[in-house]
């Protein structure tokens, strides 16, 4: 409400992210038009829609899986009843009539990933008084939540400010593994250090260089190639050189743009690093901590409600995820994928060789080579770890990354994003980032990932909680304002119960808000219903350190 109210002294105006706060009185009577024939049209053909909806296992042309972009903004395909199989949706289905109301909390799930369609669709569907919004009528961007795998196509300025968009634009920074590696570099470079600095003898952790420094370095030393051959050549001799271990001198190769293990190479000579694009390559942790001789690694799923000013969550469920075979670094072993990569996505394809020792396998979790964080914290309590440290520090190094990377992600008042975060322990028990991925995996191949992702996608829709918003007094109001503006009449409005005068603009705006949305919708950092979240920002005592710290690092000179 806020942000819409910042924004003009006119009306419940669109909200484009990172616009410039002032509309003109061009724009704002072009966005006021648009969103009054939106929403009368979203009424006229709600109102008028009371022939059976048939979707889920009947209607081939449930939901938008087969595209990202919100295809209804060029719909003039007519509606196709024939009752043909989608193989796409599982066999529980959707109900076969529409439920809802123009007052109904509505979703759109736009991919071409069949998985993400069902996952986000089941939920909602289970969670009322969410209703997927009609396809193929020409409702265009009218849903209150809007869910895709990739970037969403969809003009953001012609978005209300209260509703819901799954992606941040701008997000690479944080997710690209080139560019967050930048901004890691560059916080330690302001203090002192360098994330390019030697690592301790024997190990992957760095030397100390600045303790201010220290507080960022947040991944292994790491180069970005061919930019940084040069230098990546200099810590590569440095490490064949005493005191230093040439057999420990591995290193990990990664395609920038790529996922779920792709292109992934464990290398220990130099002439075998080539690359056909740019790709990070990375001093490879020779000291992880294990599990019964078993490397893993974590998967933790952060939700981001805001960013300038940072508003984020992590989900307290999660995965460790394993390899199949027991770690070693014997030069016979270099390039098996199956001690080193921890992805599901490789280790399923050797899910037959899983040892009965292995945690995955001992867990009875069902979750093929994963298990969940509550069972790995407590099999390394058994062993007198301090899980409640290793937590902590995971959440710090999640708070961190989304701070350092903060700054190229504008405010944008519609979008909220759940990023991966990839995450590794040596064997001193710190936490170290792996990478941050974008549109996590959100198959569910197991018993396990049915559990904790509907668990995450539920509790992030009731976190995100977009509000629910009378599309018939938007009309009104839209068309009162549109009214007024062309008379360019004075404060002094009549309603439907006579004259009614308002001290200011924003009083009126308001008014109006209140009878469009009922209630004032949460505000940045009033604590939300959490579910199985727990708050990273603001107001927690970890964030309020770091942000001194970081304020101080990039304090302007007078």
């Amino acid at each position: 409400v806020s942000q819409a109210s910042s924004r003009s002294s006119s009306g419940p105006v669109s909200s484009g992210g990172s616009r410039r706060a002032n509309l003109s009185h061009e724009e704002l009577a072009a966005s006021m038009h648009w969103q009054w024939w939106l929403y009368s049209v979203f009424n006229q053909v709600m109102d008028d829609y009371t022939t059976v909806f048939t979707i889920g296992d009947t209607n081939p042309n449930v939901g938008n899986v087969g595209s990202d972009s919100d295809s209804d903004d060029s719909d003039d395909m007519p509606l196709d009843w024939t009752p043909t199989v989608n193989p796409n949706r599982k066999a529980s289905g959707q109900k076969a009539f529409y439920a809802g109301s123009k007052e109904s909390l509505l979703y759109r799930v736009n991919t071409h990933k069949a998985e993400v369609y069902n996952i986000v669709s089941d939920v909602l569907q289970n969670s009322k008084p969410w209703v997927e919004l009609p396809v193929g009528l020409g409702l265009k961007t009218s849903w209150n939540l809007l869910w895709s795998w990739s970037k969403p196509k969809v003009d953001f300025t012609n978005l209300l400010v209260w509703q819901k968009v799954n992606h941040f634009r701008h997000a690479r920074a944080l997710t690209r593994k080139d560019l967050l590696k930048k901004h890691i570099q560059r916080f330690c470079a302001t203090v002192g250090g360098t994330n390019l600095r030697a690592q301790k003898p024997g190990t992957s952790t760095p030397a100390l260089h600045s303790s201010k420094a220290e507080l960022w370095n947040l991944m292994p030393q790491t180069f970005i190639l061919p930019q940084e051959f040069n230098n990546f050549v200099k810590a590569f001799s440095a490490g064949q050189k005493p005191p230093n271990e040439p057999s420990k001198n591995l290193w990990i190769i990664k395609p920038v743009g790529m996922s779920r293990g792709r292109g992934i190479s464990v290398v220990n000579d130099i002439g075998s690093v080539s690359y056909s694009e740019q790709v990070v390559c990375q001093k490879y942790m020779t000291n992880p901590l294990l599990l019964d001789g078993y490397k893993f690694d974590l998967r933790i799923y952060v939700l981001v409600t805001s960013f300038q000013p940072l508003e984020s969550f992590v989900f307290r469920q999660g995965f460790a995820r394993f390899s199949s075979e027991k770690f070693s670094i014997r030069p016979e072993a270099i390039k098996n994928k199956m001690v080193h990569l921890t992805n599901s996505s490789i280790q399923k394809h050797n899910k037959d060789q899983f040892s009965k020792d292995n945690p995955a396998k001992m867990s009875g979790e069902m979750g093929g080579s994963k298990i969940s964080l509550s069972y790995l914290w407590k099999r390394l309590s058994d062993k007198g770890i301090d899980t409640a440290l290793l937590w902590k520090r995971v959440c710090d190094l999640c708070l961190k990354t989304l701070m350092v990377a903060e700054d190229s992600i504008p405010n944008q008042p519609n979008a909220f994003e759940v990023f991966g975060f990839d995450v590794i322990f040596d064997d001193q028990l710190r936490a170290w980032l792996i990478e941050v991925n974008a549109s996590p995996a959100m198959a569910r191949e197991t018993r396990l990932d049915e559990e904790i992702k509907e668990a995450m996608i539920h509790d992030t829709m009731k976190l995100v909680n977009p509000p629910k918003f009378d599309r018939n007094a938007l009309v009104k109001v839209c068309e009162r304002r549109m009214k007024e503006m062309q008379k360019k009449q004075s404060h002094r409005v009549k309603n439907d119960k006579g004259e009614h005068h308002f001290t200011s603009e924003k009083e009126r705006l308001e008014d109006d808000l209140s009878k469009i949305l009922g209630k004032v919708p949460r505000t940045y950092g009033e604590l939300p219903e959490l579910g199985g979240y727990q708050r990273l920002s603001p107001n927690e005592k970890s964030y309020e350190t770091f942000k001194r710290a970081r304020d101080k690092m990039f304090l302007k000179p007078p």
